[in-house]
Order: C-alpha cells, then sequence, then structure tokens
C-alpha cells in the first residue's frame, strides 16, 4: 500500500519505511532460524511429557458431555489446573501491556471527537 495516507491525508510512518527496516535490517534466513529451533525444541518437549500431564482425559471426556448437556454452555471453556494456569498468566501479561500502554494508546483519538465504537 505505498503512499497510503489514511483519514487524515498523512502518510503512516509505518507505511513509509521498507518492512527490512521494521524487523531491523534481518536478513530472512536468519529471522527464519531461530523459531524454527525454537519449535523443534518445543515439539520435543513435549513428546518428552505427552502422558505425563495432571489431566485425567475421563474426566476431560466428561466435562465435555456436562458442557453439552447444559442449558447455557460457555462460549470458552478451560479444561485442567494447568490450562487455567497458563491461560490466566497471560491474560495478566496481556492486561499490563494494556495499563502500561494505555496513555499511548488513548493519545492516538481524534482531538475534534467522534463517534465511540461500543
Amino acid at each position: 500500500m505505498p503512499g497510503w495516507c489514511g483519514a487524515s491525508g498523512n502518510a503512516s510512518p509505518l507505511m513509509t519505511r521498507s518492512p527490512s527496516s521494521r524487523r531491523g535490517g534481518q536478513s530472512t534466513a536468519s529471522r527464519s532460524a531461530a523459531p524454527a529451533s525454537k519449535a523443534s525444541a518445543t515439539r520435543t518437549r513435549r513428546q518428552t511429557l505427552a502422558g505425563q500431564g495432571v489431566g485425567d482425559p475421563d474426566r476431560a471426556g466428561d466435562a465435555v458431555l456436562a458442557l453439552v448437556d447444559a442449558e447455557k454452555p460457555p462460549v470458552h471453556i478451560l479444561l485442567g489446573s494447568d490450562a487455567v494456569r497458563l491461560v490466566a498468566a497471560g491474560r495478566r501479561r496481556v492486561q499490563d501491556d494494556f495499563d502500561a500502554w494505555e496513555e499511548l494508546s488513548r493519545s492516538t483519538d481524534s482531538t475534534g471527537g467522534g463517534v465511540t465504537v461500543a
């Protein structure tokens, strides 16, 4: 989208820089090697730990059946204490980022008011 200006008529700084300058000038090869290595290590760790978790497949099945029979089932559900712990920690990290950068986030509003999306 070269030359995109958006509603303000001002060129977006993100749209005026080359993709490599936003990535710190790293080459494609050096960017793709690290994630592949990390993915391989994660896969190996999961394979090593398979079957040793705290989850009970029978209890998970019973929980799913309870959801099927629920009058008002949840849109989202976590099964297992490890899932609850990991998702809760991730949501806390996201909320911490929101809180830390709230002022900057709000600073992008138009000074002329406008319609707030619900």
